[in-house]
């Protein structure tokens, strides 16, 4: 059998009902205190700019923004993203 692009950079599968799913994990991540401002870009995110809080939170830069953004909360959304 031919293996997947998914085999041959590591990737495993498991078997469920006969179809072939693969094993993902997401790297582990430091715990972070996000504050009110964090939450609120969060809540933002998800309601109003889904695409991008997916985009985010798969990258793993999700949690990060939240917490740059606790920590200097004036400095807006162009500057922290486009560090």
């Amino acid at each position: 059998m031919n293996m997947s692009l998914f085999e041959c950079s590591g990737g495993t599968y498991s078997v469920a009902s006969g179809y072939r799913i693969p094993n993902l994990t997401l790297p582990d991540e430091p715990e972070h205190s996000i504050g009110l401002w964090g939450r609120q870009r969060l809540d933002y995110l998800k309601q109003h700019r889904r695409v991008l809080y997916v985009n985010l939170l798969t990258s793993g830069k999700l949690a990060d923004i939240c917490v740059r953004l606790m920590k200097h909360p004036l400095s807006g959304e162009n500057g922290l993203l486009n560090r």
